[in-house]
């Protein structure tokens, strides 16, 4: 199935933007896309675009797909993220994106993202406010459930802050830290078995991955052409409280002068459990 649907609005924006496409003199132009899945049968696409635009700016689309193996609850998640960047090699690098994550029917998030990139030296530092809105489709029956609106909406804010440095020589470090709020006290998804009425099995799923906070770390290794880099990152969820661990060994290399091949695999599990689940993929991206 085609990820870009005729009339979808990122594919009209790609349209409307590509007579502004330039070969970029510092960076070039980013088509990438790839696959991967994990031991649990859960698969997932993607297809990304960062273009130059005239005046040094940057065009970025992402979409994705993901979908779960569970037989009695298959979960398919489709996100679509257009954004616009400034220089982004400049001392300040500001942009906005504007993200929809979800599945149709059950739960969707709608993102508005603003950028801010410092860059120094050695150190870059991003800074990342964002808003949503969480449409929530419910399940129950109006004659039951008077007071059951078709769809609920939970507004949430949120601000991630990461942080890069570079040495002088092959490695690169990097540490993020994300934040969530919500209007609404969502938790209580997770308390009450009364919302196993009101919403399906997969909305409440879909619900568990809203996040709390986040942190990670990442170390990076360039020589050669040849990228490799290391990441832990700790998720907590809004709604149950559990935090899932994931750990995550990625490697890239030159094929030629326009190829790059993407690798990547690791595991995840909740915290405090000795149960992962293993999961890889693999990408190619062509620059020019």
């Amino acid at each position: 199935m085609s990820l870009c649907k005729p009339g979808a609005l990122p594919c009209l924006l790609l349209l409307c933007l590509a007579p502004f496409f330039v070969q970029a003199a510092a960076l070039p132009s980013v088509l990438s896309f790839g696959g991967g899945g994990d031991a649990n049968g859960s698969r997932d696409q993607y297809l990304d675009l960062d273009a130059g635009l005239v005046g040094d700016g940057r065009l970025l689309l992402s979409l994705a797909r993901n979908r779960s193996a569970g037989q009695d609850n298959p979960i398919t998640t489709d996100t679509a993220l257009l954004g616009l960047r400034t220089d982004p090699l400049a001392d300040l690098s500001v942009g906005v994106d504007l993200e929809r994550w979800g599945e149709e029917d059950r739960l969707i998030a709608d993102t508005l993202r603003v950028v801010a990139e410092f860059n120094l030296r050695y150190w870059q530092v991003s800074l990342r406010p964002q808003w949503r809105t969480l449409t929530f489709t419910t399940d129950c029956v109006a004659l039951l459930l008077p007071r059951c609106n078709a769809e609920e909406e939970v507004k949430s804010r949120g601000l991630g802050l990461d942080v890069s440095y570079f040495t002088e020589g092959p490695w690169s470090f990097s540490l993020g830290l994300a934040r969530h709020e919500y209007d609404r006290e969502i938790q209580a998804l997770a308390q009450y078995p009364v919302f196993e009425l009101i919403f399906s099995a997969a909305t409440l799923d879909l619900s568990a991955g809203l996040e709390e906070r986040r942190s990670s770390l990442g170390v990076s290794y360039f020589s050669d052409g040849h990228l490799w880099s290391v990441s832990w990152l700790k998720s907590v969820s809004a709604v149950t409280g559990d935090a899932t661990l994931i750990g995550t060994l990625r490697f890239s290399t030159d094929l030629s002068a326009h190829w790059r091949l993407r690798l990547n695999l690791g595991s995840q599990g909740l915290e405090g459990s000795n149960e992962r689940v293993g999961f890889a993929g693999a990408g190619l991206a062509y620059s020019w």
